[in-house]
């Protein structure tokens, strides 16, 4: 579960951002050019995973 992983991340320092849709996914990525690593689940409300990913890619990428 995201519990589990944010406890392991954050004892290793990482910053957590956790969202609750791909839509959110999207738009944090958008937002923040420091993110460096996304880990999703493929069934997510509004956009699912894989969706997410996609535009990710194709919106954000090519900013950086």
């Amino acid at each position: 579960s995201y519990k589990l992983l944010e406890k392991i991340l954050s004892d290793e320092k990482f910053t957590i951002i956790h969202v609750w849709n791909g839509e959110e996914a999207v738009c944090v990525m958008r937002d923040d050019p420091e993110i460096s690593m996304i880990l999703m689940d493929l069934r997510m409300p509004l956009t699912d995973g894989l969706d997410a990913a996609k535009k990710i890619r194709r919106k954000c990428i090519f900013n950086r």
